[in-house]
């Protein structure tokens, strides 16, 4: 039992080590300048020769979905789910 412990203690510092790491070298990456990244509506927009879209200060957006679902004990359910961020 007592063996136990030591290697649960033993994986909960490497695996402890390991995300410290990580996250360091995740933050020492500098980005090329000259190749900026891009997502597919940019490239859409340039493909269809429209202007860049234009970045607001207001980064919040708002998502309502419908829900429908059956279940043999519930029968037909029909409702209303969302997600906001910040």
């Amino acid at each position: 039992m007592k063996n136990r412990n030591y290697y649960a203690i033993a994986i909960l510092l490497l695996n402890l080590v390991y995300i410290s790491i990580d996250h360091t070298i995740a933050q020492d990456i500098q980005l090329d300048s000259l190749c900026p990244q891009r997502d597919l509506s940019d490239v859409l927009r340039k493909a269809l020769n429209k202007p860049p879209k234009v970045k607001s200060e207001n980064t919040s957006s708002f998502i309502a979905f419908p829900k429908i679902g059956s279940n043999p004990a519930t029968g037909f359910m029909v409702g209303l789910g969302g997600a906001i961020c910040f």
